[in-house]
């Protein structure tokens, strides 16, 4: 909760709490009523020092960071010339918790690894040589730290939890749809609202779209599988975001 939300909300409970204290003491004359007063008083009076003592990060400064992490990623894409789509995966396959694995080779590491993986940033998937890419931190992986409980495996659930991220915490879109069908699942992000050029062209060919990273994170965590963003479109105001699951999965 945004810090002035705090405060706003402790005052409000604070006043609150005075009028009932005051008017059971000297003019109702009731023990509970005071009781109620004061529990209302000291309530507000902890949310106001939640609300003070909460340090706040400016959003444009937490634009900035954001913006140099995935910048300085990009730039080492595009340095090695790594072109393959990521692999979301579950924090039950990564040592370090959910992470995103670039295959140096498109297509490689589509086994079940004999153990979790090594939460290092090079990290090898597999005995063969192209067994091996970049395991790394994407915005949907990062982003389900903001979930309550981890998210079921029914598409409810699944649609339930893209939802809260997508929609009531991040405000990345105003409604997500989620279909099975065909093998594979679809999310449909209706009235996107990201900066443009939020990514660099090269971490958004690896690693999909802000939508479609928050998809298939969710998706990954939720199912206990790698997870891959085949296709994206944009039509009339809705992302499409197309997502297929590897064989990686828990052990």
């Amino acid at each position: 909760m945004h810090r002035v939300r705090y405060i706003r909300l402790g005052s409000g409970l604070v006043a609150a709490g005075a009028c009932i204290l005051i008017a059971s003491l000297f003019v109702l004359g009731s023990y509970p009523g005071v009781s109620t007063g004061i529990a209302l008083l000291v309530l507000g009076v902890v949310i106001l020092l939640l609300g003070t003592t909460t340090p706040g990060v400016p959003a444009d400064l937490a634009d900035l960071l954001v913006r140099v992490g995935y910048e300085n990623l990009g730039r080492l894409l595009e340095e090695i010339g790594l072109q393959s789509r990521a692999v979301y995966l579950p924090s039950a396959v990564s040592s370090g918790g959910a992470r995103t694995f670039i295959p140096l080779v498109d297509g490689a590491c589509t086994g079940i690894p004999p153990q979790p993986l090594d939460d290092r940033l090079v990290t090898f998937c597999g005995d063969g040589a192209d067994d091996v890419g970049l395991l790394v931190s994407s915005p949907g992986s990062a982003a389900l730290a903001l979930l309550e409980y981890p998210p079921g495996e029914t598409m409810d659930e699944l649609s339930v939890a893209l939802n809260q991220l997508a929609v009531s915490s991040l405000r990345v879109a105003e409604k997500v749809d989620l279909f099975e069908h065909d093998g594979m699942i679809e999310a449909r992000f209706r009235r996107e609202s990201v900066p443009a050029q939020w990514l660099s062209s090269s971490v958004e060919g690896c690693l999909g779209s802000l939508c479609g990273s928050i998809a298939a994170a969710v998706v990954a965590e939720g199912k206990g599988r790698g997870v891959v963003i085949e296709s994206e479109s944009v039509d009339r105001g809705i992302r499409t975001v197309m997502l297929t699951m590897r064989t990686w999965e828990r052990s």
